[in-house]
C-alpha cells in the first residue's frame, strides 16, 4: 500500500435519506479521485489533502434537501480498495436518522422521469429527482 494513502470512516449525521445523498458522495468522491464505499457509513482512501476537501466540499455543498448536522471522522487501516461504489444499506442493531419532509416534484424532474432517452436512476419508486442534480454537480 502506498504510504500516502491515508482511510477514514465517515459517519454522516442528519436529513441523509431519501435525498439522493449516497450518489451525491459518489460523484464527490470520485472528483477528489478516493476509493472506498459509501452506504450506512462512508469509508473512503486516498491522499489525505483529498480526502480533508472532500469532507469540507461535503459539509459546506450537500444535495438540496439534505441537512448535515455532523460529520464524524475515524482513521481506519487502508482496505486498498480500487474504485469507490455505492452499497446496499447494512442491518444495524441501532440508528437515528433525520426524515426529509414531502417536497413537490419540480418541471425538470418530472421530464426526467418520463423521457426513456434520460432514465438512469429512476426507475424507481423512490425517485426524488435529485440524481439529475447530483450529476450535474460532480461535473
Amino acid at each position: 500500500m502506498d504510504d500516502g494513502i491515508v482511510a477514514r470512516r465517515l459517519s454522516i449525521h442528519g436529513i441523509v435519506q431519501g435525498v439522493g445523498f449516497r450518489p451525491f458522495v459518489y460523484q464527490l468522491a470520485r472528483r477528489f479521485s478516493l476509493n472506498g464505499t459509501v452506504a450506512n457509513t462512508s469509508s473512503v482512501e486516498g491522499r489525505s489533502g483529498d480526502i480533508d476537501r472532500f469532507c469540507r466540499t461535503l459539509a459546506a455543498s450537500p444535495p438540496p434537501l439534505a441537512h448535515i448536522t455532523e460529520i464524524d471522522s475515524v482513521a481506519i487501516p487502508a482496505d486498498g480498495f480500487g474504485s469507490f461504489s455505492i452499497e446496499k444499506s447494512r442491518t444495524q442493531s441501532e440508528r437515528a436518522t433525520l426524515i426529509a419532509p414531502d417536497v413537490a416534484v419540480c418541471d425538470d424532474c418530472l421530464d426526467e422521469l418520463f423521457d426513456p432517452e434520460r432514465a438512469r436512476l429512476v426507475r424507481s419508486d423512490l425517485f426524488t429527482g435529485e440524481h439529475r442534480e447530483v450529476a450535474l454537480a460532480g461535473a
